[in-house]
Formats: C-alpha cells, sequence, structure tokens
C-alpha cells in the first residue's frame, strides 16, 4: 500500500471530500492529480472508500481512516519533536520585505557561528505572523531598522518570543 496514497486519503477523509482536501494539503497537488491517486488506492484495495456526491466515507473507508487518522494527526508534533531535539532553531515569521531584503545578510553571519543551526522562515502579513508566532513558538519582529546591520548588534529589532507546549 502506497504511503502517500494514504496521505491524500488522509486529508480527503478529514475535510469532507477532494476540494476540501486541495486547500488544506501543505503542499502543491491539484484535484485530478488526488483523484487518480484516490483511484488507485481504491483499486489497490479492492474496494470504494467513500461516495463522492455527497461526500460520505464508506464502512471500509471509515475503518481505513479512523487507523490512519493517529499516525497522520500526530505525524507533525512527533517531527517538530525530532527536530528540536537535534540542535538549536530560530523560526522567524515577517513580511516579504523584512525576509528578502534585510535578513539575508545578517543570516549569513549566524549561519557561519553556528553551521547546524535550523532556520525557519515564514513570510506572513503582521497579523499572520502573530497567528503563526503564537502557535510555533516563534519571533516577531515588529520593525526592521537598517542600523541593525551595523555590527553584530540586532539594534532595531523588537521583538518577542512565545512558547508552545506540544
Amino acid at each position: 500500500m502506497n504511503i502517500h496514497y494514504l496521505e491524500l486519503f488522509y486529508f480527503v477523509a478529514k475535510h469532507g471530500g477532494i476540494a476540501g482536501a486541495v486547500r488544506n494539503i501543505p503542499y502543491g497537488i491539484q484535484q485530478p492529480a488526488v483523484s487518480g491517486q484516490i483511484a488507485k488506492l481504491e483499486e489497490s484495495l479492492g474496494t470504494k472508500l467513500f461516495q463522492r456526491r455527497p461526500f460520505a466515507l464508506s464502512p471500509t473507508g471509515m475503518e481505513l481512516f479512523e487507523f490512519i487518522r493517529p499516525f497522520f494527526d500526530n505525524i507533525d508534533i512527533v517531527a517538530e519533536r525530532l527536530r528540536q531535539s537535534s540542535s538549536p532553531q530560530l523560526r522567524i515569521a515577517a513580511p516579504a520585505i523584512v525576509l528578502h531584503d534585510y535578513l539575508p545578510q545578517m543570516l549569513q553571519r549566524v549561519r557561519a557561528k553556528f553551521p547546524a543551526f535550523r532556520l525557519y522562515l515564514h513570510e506572513a502579513t503582521r497579523a499572520d505572523a502573530e497567528h503563526w508566532c503564537a502557535f510555533h513558538g516563534a519571533i516577531r519582529f515588529m520593525r526592521v531598522c537598517s542600523a541593525a546591520f551595523n555590527g553584530s548588534e540586532w539594534n532595531g529589532f523588537a521583538g518577542s518570543k512565545s512558547h508552545r507546549n506540544h
């Protein structure tokens, strides 16, 4: 059984259909591709997993969904724990101009001093950055000043760190 097909099925079942799944899958995939791969999963199992219109899981689909749900519901949490235990990390959520025009020079210096450092950048509006930072335990940059690049100090940055327990 193909694990990728199971992942797609998980999103279809969780979000009530293929259209809902496509909107929520964390990587780009088109509706026809999802439909085709779900059809291959159903073919390999020899049964239909759900009724298309209106969407409803079949008894077999419900059994499969209940079996795979704990794995896919918790995979991001486990991955985060593993990442956190492996090396220091910094998460930054900021507008595109900050990520593209202000941070690269400073982050090169950080990377030179700490090569194992894990860096996560997320492009977001201020409101989205606040939500993302609260969820991921990241630093929020509220304002940026060109003085930040004079020397090694982070002058001109105002931020806060939030923590999230898993």
